[in-house]
């Protein structure tokens, strides 16, 4: 084989390496995986994408919800909620509070003095009460006139100086509207002057529906 032989074969042996490699790079063929369902290929997910399965949430990332979606739960689910939850009386966050004075001023052996009585849909509870009597050391509060008492409280105070009285006393004493205005009698053998408070609330009997109270 002659020298210029050789460099003919040479030279057209790179010609067809180089010609076989542009066209190897210039076209682009489909390639086909084949993986058993052990060994699945990892793929980059894009639009709508169904997911079976159980799918596991790492960490804690943020979740953005938007407009405001319908939210439908079937059934009756179990609902676990942590740490206090405090709750709202809403029988007490509706109370109106009631307080009512009246006096005797002298005049009256036995004084009877009557104070505000429950409206309409309310129902009156009386916690506690108070009075400055002078000429008397006791005080009675009761529920009804004359002998159609229902119900009465016989509250005893502490003398003072200048024969003065004091009475501050806890009670529990339901009022409604039918029992008309509570009345408080003070007995005493001289004229009588005093000064009397009670004080409570008014229960909402549209929201508690006001029991009736047994006697």
């Amino acid at each position: 084989m002659t020298r210029n032989l050789r460099k003919c074969m040479i030279a057209v042996s790179l010609f067809t390496f180089v010609s076989v490699s542009v066209l190897a790079v210039g076209q682009t063929k489909p390639v086909l995986v084949v993986n058993t369902p052990a060994q699945p290929v990892p793929t980059a997910a894009q639009g709508t994408t169904n997911v079976a399965g159980t799918v596991n949430v790492g960490n804690t990332p943020s979740v953005t919800v938007a407009n405001t979606p319908s939210v439908s739960i079937a059934g009756t689910p179990t609902v676990m909620v942590g740490n206090t939850v405090h709750l709202l009386d809403a029988e007490r966050i509706a109370r109106i509070p009631y307080q009512s004075t009246n006096f005797t001023v002298g005049g009256c052996v036995s004084c009877q003095i009557s104070f505000t009585a429950a409206p309409p849909g309310y129902r009156l509870v009386l916690q506690h009460i108070s009075a400055q009597l002078q000429g008397s050391t006791q005080l009675v509060l009761s529920i009804g006139t004359g002998f159609g008492f229902q119900a009465s409280w016989t509250v005893d105070g502490t003398v003072a100086a200048s024969n003065i009285c004091g009475i501050n006393q806890d009670l529990l004493a339901y009022f409604d509207p039918a029992d008309g205005q509570p009345n408080v009698t003070v007995p005493g053998g001289g004229l009588l002057n005093g000064t009397v408070t009670l004080t409570g609330y008014l229960e909402n009997c549209s929201i508690t529906g006001c029991p009736a109270i047994q006697h």
